[in-house]
C-alpha cells in the first residue's frame, strides 16, 4: 500500500509540476519589464546628455523614456551624428520586426495570398483583393511567443504523464499482481500522455510550415536600396579602386590588377599573365543602387559563362566558377591560390570569392557586389537558399560563399539585364566593363605549373613555371610614364635562350 500511495503521489506531482511549467513559462513570457537602468547615453546639442531608452521615431521625432519612466521628445536633428545612425537603424530594424509579425500572423490564420510592394507600404490582401493589412513607417505590432509556450508545455507534459504511467506499471505489475486496477490506470496514463504528445508534434509540425510560408512572404518584402555610404566604404578599402553614383548605379574604376599575389598554384594554364585595363568611364563596372529581386532567377549553372557575375571590392571582376566549357574552374587547376587567372586578354579575374580581402574591407562587410545590386559576404553557418543567399529581417538580400561548390552565386536572385548579342550558356550580363588586350590570345601549355609570382613594381612581374621538367621564366611590364604607359614587353626566359616580344596597346586587338 505504501508504494501504491507513493505512486499516486508522484502523479499528482507530475500534473501539479506540469501547471507550474505552464505557468512559469506563461509568466516569463509576459515579463513585464522589469525596471532597469536607461541602455544608453544620448548626446543632444546644448545640453547635457541624456540617459534613456529608445521608444521611437515618428516624423523627424524621437522619443525616449527615461529612468522614472517620464517620456522625452527630441528632433532627430539634436542628437550627434552617431546618435542619428543608431536611431534610424533601430528604428528600421523595429519596422522590419513589425512587418515580419504581420506577415506570420497572417499566414498562421491562412488570410495572406498576395502582396502588393509601393514605395513606403506593403499592401497585404486577401483572394478576394480585400486588404486585410497595411505595413508601414508607422506600424506598430506586439507579438508573443504563445504558440511555442504551448508546444513546450504539452511536450513537458506529455513526457510527465508517461513517466507517472510507468511508475504505476512498476508499482501495481511488478511488485504486485496484475489487477483490473492496474490495467485501467496504465491505460490511462499511457493514453494521456501520447495525447499530449501527440498535440506538442502536431503544433510543431504547425509552426514550422508557418516558417516556411513566412519565408516566402519575406521574399515578397520591399528590397532596400544599397546605402551608398556604406558601398563606397567597400570600395575606398582599396587605392586602385574609385567610385561615384548617380541616381541608379554605383561605378567602380580600376585598373584590373590586384595588390596581392597572382597566378601561383595553377596547373592548367594558357600562358596568359595579368596586365592592366582600364575599367574607367564609360567602361565601369556598374552596380545596381536599388536592387530588384527576379520573377525567375537565372541559374549560373545554365548561365553567365561569359563575362563577370561580380565585382570584388579591390576592383577586380569575379566570374562565374564554371569556365566557359562548363566545367569547375577550380577542379581543373586553372585557378591560382586566391581563387583568380588570366582571361584571353591577359584580364585577371576571379572565379571564386576572394575571402581573402575580409581582412582588409573589415569583419562583417562585403567582399564584392554581384551585378544584380546584392552584397557578396564570406562564408556563413546560416541557412543559405539554392543561390547561395539568404534574406533578412528589414528585407535585404546578400549572398554568401562556400567552401564547396558551386562556391558562390549558384544563381542571380536580383533582377539583369542580358546583353541580347549572347545566348545561354555563353550569354553575359549587361552593362558591363570590357578587357582590352595588347597581344593575341595564346593556347594551352599542357604540363606547365606555375610556381612563383613576384611583384617588381606596379608595372613590372616576373612569373616563374616548371615544364617538363625545367624551370621558365617570363618577365613581363608596361611603360611607367604616359608616354610608355601603352607598350608592353615579355622576355621569355628558357634553358634554350631569351626571347624578348614587344606590342603596343591599340585598337587592333578587339576588346573582349
Amino acid at each position: 500500500m505504501t508504494l501504491i500511495k507513493t505512486a499516486r503521489a508522484f502523479s499528482l506531482l507530475a500534473i501539479v509540476t506540469a501547471i507550474q511549467v505552464s505557468s512559469l513559462t506563461s509568466a516569463y513570457a509576459h515579463d513585464p519589464s522589469a525596471h532597469t537602468l536607461p541602455a544608453k547615453e544620448w548626446q543632444i546639442t546644448g545640453q547635457p546628455s541624456v540617459a534613456a531608452d529608445f521608444i521611437k521615431l515618428e516624423d523627424d521625432m524621437v522619443y525616449l523614456t527615461d529612468s522614472h519612466h517620464q517620456l522625452l521628445s527630441f528632433n532627430l536633428s539634436d542628437f550627434s551624428a552617431n546618435d542619428q545612425t543608431y536611431i534610424l537603424e533601430k528604428n528600421a530594424h523595429i519596422q522590419a520586426i513589425n512587418q515580419l509579425a504581420v506577415i506570420e500572423n497572417l499566414v498562421s490564420s491562412n488570410q495572406l495570398t498576395a502582396i502588393q510592394n509601393t514605395s513606403d507600404t506593403t499592401v497585404i490582401a486577401n483572394d478576394n483583393g480585400t486588404a486585410l493589412n497595411k505595413i508601414d513607417a508607422e506600424s506598430s505590432v506586439i507579438t508573443d511567443n504563445s504558440d511555442m509556450r504551448s508546444v513546450l508545455f504539452f511536450y513537458l507534459l506529455g513526457g510527465l504523464v508517461l513517466a507517472s504511467g510507468l511508475v504505476f506499471f512498476y508499482v501495481l505489475n511488478i511488485r504486485h499482481k496484475k489487477n483490473r486496477t492496474s490495467k485501467v490506470a496504465y491505460s490511462v496514463f499511457g493514453v494521456l500522455g501520447s495525447a499530449a504528445l501527440l498535440v506538442a508534434c502536431s503544433s510543431t509540425e504547425t509552426a514550422q510550415n508557418i516558417g516556411e510560408k513566412t519565408k516566402e512572404a519575406v521574399a515578397h518584402l520591399p528590397v532596400p536600396a544599397n546605402d551608398i555610404d556604406f558601398m563606397t566604404s567597400v570600395f575606398g578599402s582599396f587605392d586602385n579602386v574609385s567610385t561615384h553614383h548617380d541616381d541608379k548605379y554605383l561605378y567602380v574604376e580600376s585598373n584590373g590588377v590586384p595588390s596581392h599575389e597572382m597566378m601561383t598554384g595553377i596547373t592548367s594554364w594558357q600562358q596568359q599573365v595579368p596586365i592592366d585595363q582600364d575599367y574607367t568611364n564609360e567602361n565601369s563596372w556598374v552596380i545596381p543602387l536599388q536592387p530588384e529581386l527576379a520573377d525567375e532567377p537565372l541559374m549560373a549553372k545554365d548561365n553567365f559563362m561569359k563575362g563577370a557575375i561580380a565585382i570584388a571590392a579591390n576592383g577586380i571582376p569575379i566570374f562565374n566558377p564554371l569556365n566557359n566549357r562548363g566545367e569547375d574552374a577550380k577542379a581543373f587547376g586553372e585557378l591560382d591560390n586566391w581563387g583568380g587567372h588570366s582571361g584571353r586578354a591577359d584580364d585577371y579575374h576571379y572565379h571564386l570569392a576572394p575571402t581573402h580581402l575580409q581582412s582588409q574591407v573589415g569583419e562583417g562587410k562585403p567582399i564584392a557586389y554581384a551585378l544584380d545590386g546584392f552584397p557578396v559576404y564570406g562564408e556563413t553557418d546560416d541557412e543559405l537558399d539554392e543561390y547561395l543567399g539568404k534574406f533578412n529581417e528589414d528585407g535585404s538580400y546578400e549572398y554568401h560563399a562556400t567552401s564547396e561548390f558551386p562556391y558562390l552565386i549558384a544563381g542571380l536572385r536580383g533582377k539583369v539585364t542580358v546583353n541580347p548579342d549572347t545566348t545561354a550558356p555563353e550569354n553575359e550580363i549587361a552593362p558591363q566593363a570590357h578587357t582590352h588586350g595588347v597581344r593575341p590570345a595564346l593556347t594551352p601549355l599542357r604540363g606547365a605549373e606555375i610556381t612563383d609570382y613576384k611583384i617588381i613594381s606596379p608595372t613590372q612581374y616576373s612569373l616563374t613555371y616548371t615544364h617538363d621538367g625545367q624551370e621558365h621564366k617570363l618577365n613581363y611590364g608596361w611603360g611607367a610614364t604616359e608616354a610608355t604607359k601603352d607598350t608592353y614587353t615579355f622576355e621569355f626566359i628558357d634553358p634554350e635562350g631569351t626571347t624578348v616580344q614587344t606590342y603596343k596597346r591599340t585598337d587592333d586587338i578587339q576588346k573582349k
